[in-house]
């Protein structure tokens, strides 16, 4: 009987820790000014074991990987939605009212990267 309880004891408690982190509720964020919106999913954070012991040089050595929680869109974003961000500081864009300028970095996505020598 002691012998179950010894295992089964610490199984319960891995369970009631496995269940006692919620998965983060799915929100749809509107774009002030504007009619649009998105829908973020959360993603939960974790553990993974990173390497190989018989891999390249690169993939050595095997460790422990921590990754936080994050949001995730739950579509990808599409250019009605991305354009407003755009050329903020250039101009308003002609589809919608102009952005506000308390955006953050992370509702705000930064200018694509254009070559100049197109080539």
């Amino acid at each position: 009987m002691s012998i179950k309880f010894s295992l089964l004891f610490p199984l319960a408690l891995v369970a009631a820790s496995v269940s006692a982190q919620e998965k983060p509720k799915a929100y749809k964020q509107d774009i002030t000014g504007t009619k649009l919106s998105f829908e973020m999913q959360g993603i939960p954070g974790g553990e993974f074991v990173m390497g190989s012991k018989k891999g390249k040089p690169d993939e050595q050595p095997v460790h422990t990987v921590k990754v936080d929680p994050f949001w995730m869109g739950t579509y990808e974003v599409i250019w009605d939605i991305y354009e407003p961000f755009l050329y903020k500081d250039l101009e308003a864009s002609h589809n919608v009212g102009a952005i506000p300028a308390n955006v953050d970095a992370v509702t705000r996505p930064t200018k694509p990267y254009l070559d100049m020598t197109f080539g």
